[in-house]
């Protein structure tokens, strides 16, 4: 006999998802990077194109200046959700911290060209200049 039907798996697999990703969250504020990429890729296991976990798992990754693995993240939450500006600032400022900024100004870019609203973007894009 089945219980839950297909809209409550997916509710409940949404929120172990969103509790895995809070978790997450608070290692980081603990300066717990390693463990926070371990409890974000629990949370991929469930909704793999979760843009909001991938975005916390790459800046993870790149606050380890694991720039290479930060970069190939955000790339994954970038094909799910083309039209995010944030994505593309956060791609921005791994390239910023890598110093290729050549990079980091097309990313910068690209989120201004999304949502041409975007402050931060704007400053970091001025500080690459």
């Amino acid at each position: 006999m089945q219980i839950l039907g297909g809209g409550s798996k997916r509710m409940i697999s949404t929120l172990k998802c969103d509790l895995l990703l809070s978790k997450g969250q608070s290692l980081v504020k603990e300066g717990k990077l390693d463990d926070s990429v371990e409890v974000y890729n629990q949370a991929l296991a469930i909704k793999p194109h979760n843009t909001h976990v991938l975005l916390h798992k790459a800046i993870s990754l790149s606050r380890q200046e694991r720039h290479e693995e930060a970069i190939a993240v955000i790339n994954v939450a970038i094909a799910s959700k083309p039209d995010n500006s944030i994505l593309y600032q956060c791609l921005g400022r791994i390239y910023y911290e890598r110093r290729e900024y050549n990079k980091a100004i097309k990313a910068f870019d690209h989120s201004l060209a999304l949502c041409a609203e975007n402050e931060l973007t704007l400053c970091l894009k001025h500080l690459t200049l």
